[in-house]
């Protein structure tokens, strides 16, 4: 989806009175919405992008430096998953830096964790992402979260 549209459909949704024949023209013509998947593991992201729609450019990445790269040639993802297995306090401070940046501030950022203390919870959130998931092993549940997120444009 392009971004001016998520935010034009977020905010007619904010607003008291919708003309539902607004809405519905926000939603026409929409683009495929890009995934990018900051992992190593092979399994993990085929699984993930097996249950996806066939709607979505899922892409993945291995290393941060490959996500900075697609950044700065102007590639432009509607949500990140970022392996935090992967990049330890390093996919956290990504999670930051990728929040603070204008261009960047409706892309939806989960973090993929096998650490559920709710101190690292705690700090993700903090940190800007937007879902901490630990169930990797139920990419099912990833894939209806970030259905829920990519059609209500939170």
């Amino acid at each position: 989806m392009v971004k001016s549209k998520r935010k034009s459909i977020k905010s007619l949704a904010q607003s008291k009175i919708v003309n539902i024949a607004d809405y519905r023209d926000l939603q026409k013509g929409q683009e495929a919405q890009s995934i990018a998947v900051l992992t190593k593991d092979e399994k993990l992201f085929s699984s993930l992008k097996e249950i996806l729609s066939d709607n979505l450019n899922v892409c993945q990445l291995d290393s941060r430096f490959a996500l900075e790269q697609s950044l700065k040639s102007n590639q432009e993802w509607d949500a990140i998953l970022i392996d935090e297995r992967d990049l330890k306090d390093e996919a956290l401070n990504l999670c930051e830096k990728l929040k603070r940046q204008n261009k960047m501030d409706e892309t939806i950022l989960f973090i993929l964790s096998d650490d559920s203390s709710k101190d690292r919870v705690r700090s993700g959130l903090e940190k800007g992402c937007d879902e901490w998931v630990t169930r990797l092993s139920d990419m099912s549940g990833v894939a209806r979260l970030l259905d829920h997120y990519l059609s209500f444009g939170f």
